[in-house]
């Protein structure tokens, strides 16, 4: 299954679905976050020696859009 988190923050519902089995999908606006969230994927699974890990997908950046642009027109 896929768990998508509107609203990241710094990963940790990302993290869990992981680590629960669950492909995790994140969107966050902020791009500190981001840096935060695609480190934090990148560690092994909890349980998981370093070494054993497959490696984690990187997460790929979208870019940054006014999802809101057409309404200031208004």
């Amino acid at each position: 299954g896929r768990v998508l988190d509107p609203f990241s923050g710094t990963g940790s519902t990302l993290v869990a679905a992981r680590d629960a089995g669950f492909n995790p999908t994140g969107i966050e606006r902020e791009t500190e976050y981001f840096a935060t969230i695609s480190e934090r994927l990148r560690q092994p699974r909890k349980g998981q020696s370093a070494s054993s890990a497959k490696p984690a997908t990187q997460p790929a950046p979208i870019q940054d859009t006014d999802l809101f642009a057409d309404l200031d027109a208004v």
